[in-house]
């Protein structure tokens, strides 16, 4: 069985019986305005990450 956190307005879970990692996890946002700021902050995230500096 998953587990199920929520954290203020974001749900975290672990959909998949299978999956042993921490990097698995998924997150449902129940406001609107949080999960576009981070989006935002995320696609910026990875395009950083994708420039490779250390």
């Amino acid at each position: 069985m998953g587990s199920v956190i929520r954290l203020n307005s974001v749900v975290i879970f672990d959909e998949f019986k299978d999956k042993n990692s921490i990097d698995e996890l998924k997150l449902r946002f129940l406001d609107d305005e949080l999960w576009k700021s981070f989006d935002k902050n995320l696609r910026i995230f990875r395009r950083l990450m994708s420039l490779g500096i250390e």
